[in-house]
């Protein structure tokens, strides 16, 4: 299922680039200003010492509660015998199936005749 919803999504984003007129996009980025290079690394921007950080205070944590105070577990209720039910009727009988009646055998069967004169006309690729 999951390559069916990547299969979907693949195609919904093909969909959108396709309808992106490429000579407007490349117009556009051609009218910004020009980008800045990357920066050099040489150079070391990053100051050379750290500074120090604070220590910072930490809440003490609410008492874990003890043995006294978490109540008990509730005792499961005992359920009672279920009644009985004397008057269940029985379970009705399959009924037989009736006999197959005897089917005249393939060789018995008349042909049917067949006479290509019968068919439409179909054109031919020859």
């Amino acid at each position: 299922m999951a390559s069916y919803k990547s299969f979907i999504l693949a195609f919904f984003i093909t969909l959108s680039f396709s309808c992106l007129d490429i000579s407007l996009a490349a117009r556009s980025l051609l009218q910004f200003s020009s980008v800045p290079y990357n920066p050099r690394f040489e150079h070391s921007t990053l100051p050379t010492s750290q500074p120090s950080l604070l220590n910072p205070v930490v809440p003490s944590a609410a008492p874990l509660p003890t043995a006294s105070n978490i109540p008990g577990v509730p005792s499961i209720p005992t359920t009672t015998a279920f009644p009985v039910v004397s008057n269940v009727p029985g379970v009705p009988s399959i009924p037989t199936t009736p006999a197959t009646p005897n089917l005249p055998k393939v060789s018995n069967v008349p042909r049917v005749p067949f006479d290509p004169s019968y068919l439409h006309g179909t054109p031919s690729l020859t």
